[in-house]
């Protein structure tokens, strides 16, 4: 007996054609569904989000009013008036356009600003490419970019990073953040810098707000710090490169360094808090780049300003200011400890060593004859402590060296010879110099 296969065998095979078929067609449907979800950047609309004192113009140089909502055509421009501004939005990335701007959308990835001012944030948004006279500026995604025109061009990098290459040139500079960079027109760019942030920029304040909220509250601690208590966090710290940063720079600005480095805890610390305000970085920009939390540089300062928490501060406030560097003195770097005191002391004059150190008499012509002045003081150190009265010292106007009252001997003067009148480097106590200095004449 035969077996007829044949009809088996031809649907077995167009069965199989069948499956086949299905199993392509969802597959097409999948790859349609996967392309139409994922369009082409540059081919999203731009739309007016927010808009004051502004206009539209189109290609053709119609002009109408821009209002929320507007969709700006390719090639059309977006100018704004005196104190008008705007917010441009394509696919989540915003443009905003600042009081007398120029700027116009070619395509979803591509504007020119011709003037003024823009802040991108390219943070929920696709990347932007800004044309300028002074060459191309290309915001990355999770950017948020300053590009201002003027004398020469800016670029500012709040977040993320952006690049620029000059007109004509092929080179590009990339713009980390918390950095700028400056183009003249026609020109390179130069060397990137430290950020520093635009005062009362409301731009800023809402799309930085943590940056700027710690620029505010550095600029605060450095005010506090112009005094007394800027010469103990000095001293306490020994960052005497520091303190070194530029001629004629401020004590409060030296010790709000010193701390910020301090409180970052590298050991490349002290170089990147110089060069970053150096450059002309605002305080929260160069805490940032160092990797200072003002937390952390708040509680520095208030550790090394309790009392009795630097033992060497009355020495410091003795003596002038250069003499401070002086006890600062060392290879730059930073102390195993925050509060440890200095360990070495000046070898020139300064500050006495302690309040209650005997002073050193200066050498006369006669070394035999006793230092009134001296002996004066010592009678004075002996009375304070006293509580109950002690017998006034009342000057005549030709005082004579030879009635010093703690002295048991009176040398004498040989006869015709002028007696030689001492001087002390003893410093003031509680203002009795001027009685000591009416002795010595």
């Amino acid at each position: 007996m035969m077996l007829d296969v044949t009809g088996t065998s031809d649907n077995a095979g167009r069965g199989w054609q069948a499956v086949l078929a299905a199993g392509l067609a969802v597959l097409t449907a999948a790859t349609i569904t996967a392309f139409v979800g994922t369009r082409d950047p540059a081919a999203e609309d731009t739309i007016v989000a927010a808009v004051r004192n502004a206009a539209l113009v189109t290609a053709g140089g119609a002009v109408r009013a821009a209002k929320i909502g507007d969709v700006v055509p390719a090639g059309d421009t977006l100018r704004t008036g005196e104190g008008g501004g705007a917010r441009l939005n394509t696919s989540g990335r915003d443009v905003y356009v600042g009081a007398l701007s120029t700027v116009t959308v070619n395509d979803g990835v591509h504007q020119n600003l011709t003037r003024g001012q823009v802040m991108v944030d390219t943070r929920k948004g696709p990347a932007l490419q800004l044309g300028t006279r002074a060459g191309d500026v290309h915001a990355d995604e999770g950017a948020l970019a300053r590009v201002e025109t003027g004398a020469a061009l800016r670029l500012a990098v709040l977040d993320g990073a952006a690049t620029f290459t000059a007109a004509g040139r092929k080179a590009t500079s990339t713009v980390s953040r918390y950095y700028q960079v400056r183009v003249p027109y026609g020109a390179v760019a130069g060397r990137a810098t430290a950020l520093a942030l635009t005062p009362d920029d409301g731009w800023e304040r809402d799309l930085a707000a943590g940056l700027v909220a710690a620029d505010a509250d550095l600029n605060r601690l450095e005010l506090s710090l112009d005094g007394s208590d800027g010469l103990t966090v000095l001293a306490a710290l020994r960052t005497a490169a520091v303190a070194d940063v530029a001629p004629g720079i401020e004590r409060r600005e030296q010790a709000l360094g010193a701390a910020l480095a301090e409180a970052a805890g590298r050991v490349d610390s002290v170089i990147t808090v110089k060069q970053a305000r150096v450059e002309g970085g605002s305080w929260g920009v160069v805490a940032a780049i160092a990797g200072a939390r003002v937390t952390t540089v708040s509680a520095l300062l208030d550790r090394l300003l309790t009392p009795g928490a630097v033992l060497n501060a009355a020495q410091l406030l003795a003596g002038p200011f250069s003499n401070v560097i002086g006890l600062l003195g060392g290879p730059p770097g930073l102390t195993d400890s925050g509060n440890s005191a200095p360990s070495q002391r000046p070898s020139g004059p300064g500050p006495a060593a302690s309040p209650s150190a005997s002073p050193t008499p200066r050498p006369t012509d006669n070394p035999s004859q006793p230092d009134p002045a001296n002996s004066m003081l010592g009678t004075l150190m002996n009375l304070l402590p006293t509580p109950t009265p002690t017998p006034s010292i009342t000057p005549t106007p030709t005082p004579s060296l030879t009635k010093t009252p703690t002295t048991p001997t009176t040398p004498t003067t040989p006869p015709g010879a002028t007696p030689v009148v001492p001087t002390s480097t003893a410093p003031p106590l509680f203002g009795l110099d001027l009685r000591l200095g009416a002795l010595q004449r």
